[in-house]
């Protein structure tokens, strides 16, 4: 995730349109990335997965593991925060230990904290901020 973040600070509004992307672009393009390197490795990459709690954005399956991402696009606290509780029921219901939250945030500043770790109903939660954010040519975010 490390690396997606630095991808999209990299590429910014020359790849992204960062005014008017919608959530689901945002979520096609980190379930692209990934789907490259996992894809290469030998893996798989499927979205929109059916579990008994919903459907997970995204579920990778690597040498016999499987890896759930859940992704947002931020509105507020309590729906950040809604969401991690959300991926603790689909890690929970797949029997899995840890699973990754990516959302998507055109608030937060690089000064902000944009990546932790915790433990939410007993499930580890690596959650990443992507900003959305990006400067123009022109230097306007």
């Amino acid at each position: 995730m490390d690396n997606y973040q630095a991808y999209v600070r990299k590429r910014g509004f020359r790849a992204f349109d960062v005014k008017n992307l919608k959530e689901s672009a945002w979520h096609y393009s980190l379930d692209g990335y990934i789907y490259f390197f996992i894809e290469r490795l030998g893996g798989k990459v499927l979205v929109e997965v059916p579990t008994g709690r919903g459907r997970v954005d995204i579920l990778i399956l690597y040498k016999n593991k499987e890896y759930i991402i859940e992704t947002k696009r931020y509105t507020d606290n309590s729906y950040y925060k809604a969401g991690k509780k959300q991926l603790a029921e689909y890690l929970k219901s797949e029997g899995l230990r840890e699973g990754y939250y990516v959302v998507f945030s055109n608030v937060h500043q690089d000064e902000d904290k944009l990546k932790e770790k915790e433990k939410i109903e007993g499930k580890t939660i690596y959650s990443y901020i992507i900003r959305t954010n990006l400067k123009t040519a022109t230097g306007n975010v």
